[in-house]
């Protein structure tokens, strides 16, 4: 990828769930390279060189609005093995999944409009139900509701079956959500570029169920009328309850571009 252009009047950086004084040594490059900084707020409408987002509340903030830019993701500080530990920052021997680290953005915003870098596809998942739609930017979930408790999850593709199982629930991944949940629970890796998904069980009650990939478009989710209700889940996040009985459709939502720096891709 060249170098970002902004346009006849400035070079112009959106801001999507950060600030500029959040982001560490980034107000003094902005100023360096005469850059125009729009928070959330002011975005509506203008088309921005490169969009700062942080967070995957960000990142589905960006698919419901369109915007039509460059995205470099900042990675939140990571967990440890000990998920009951502080975040801590992201160092050498631990490299963000998806973007770059905090106290990293301001150089990389730099090689951006200096030298350019690599973009890269990132897919998203809309789900519906009979009353809402959500989108996922990683991955969905259906969880049973009660700890502890196990459903008849059903899954099928344009009609055709792919798993029904008793578990925990089922999780849906895109390529970059494969390295997370799904992975966790037994599911393959996805090459970035790849236009699928995978579906995989969540502690299934049988040893005789395999992980399924394929195209996400057609997909329908289910939970039994005889068990415990169900939360749906996207991104790691809660985002409402699915009675037993319903279905739940995904299908491909909206395409996002990542941005790589020149020195990280």
């Amino acid at each position: 990828m060249d170098p970002l252009e902004g346009t006849a009047e400035s070079l112009t950086v959106g801001l999507v769930g950060t600030a500029v004084d959040a982001v560490p040594g980034l107000r003094a490059v902005g100023a360096e390279l005469g850059v125009e900084f729009y928070e959330s707020g002011a975005l509506d409408g203008r088309r921005p060189s490169l969009v700062l987002c942080q967070g995957n509340d960000g990142l589905r903030s960006i698919a419901r609005r369109d915007l039509d830019a460059p995205i470099l993701f900042i990675e939140p500080p990571r967990t440890t093995v000990d998920s009951t530990e502080t975040p801590v920052e992201w160092d050498s021997d631990h490299t963000p999944p998806l973007g770059v680290a905090p106290t990293e953005t301001a150089d990389a915003v730099r090689t951006l409009f200096e030298a350019g870098g690599a973009t890269r596809r990132l897919a998203t998942l809309s789900i519906e139900t009979e009353a809402t739609t959500d989108l996922a930017v990683r991955d969905l979930a259906l969880v049973t509701a009660e700890p502890g408790a196990i459903a008849t999850f059903t899954a099928t593709s344009r009609g055709d079956p792919i798993t029904e199982v008793r578990a925990d629930g089922l999780v849906v991944a895109t390529p970059a959500g494969s390295r997370g949940f799904a992975c966790a629970a037994g599911g393959p890796t996805l090459e970035w570029e790849l236009d699928a998904v995978t579906v995989v069980a969540l502690s299934p009650f049988t040893t005789d169920t395999a992980p399924w990939v394929g195209s996400p478009d057609g997909l329908e989710l289910s939970i039994a009328s005889d068990g415990p209700d169900a939360h749906l889940q996207c991104d790691g996040a809660v985002h409402r309850t699915i009675p037993a009985g319903s279905t739940v459709d995904v299908t491909p939502g909206p395409d996002l571009s990542i941005v790589t720096p020149a020195d990280l891709d």
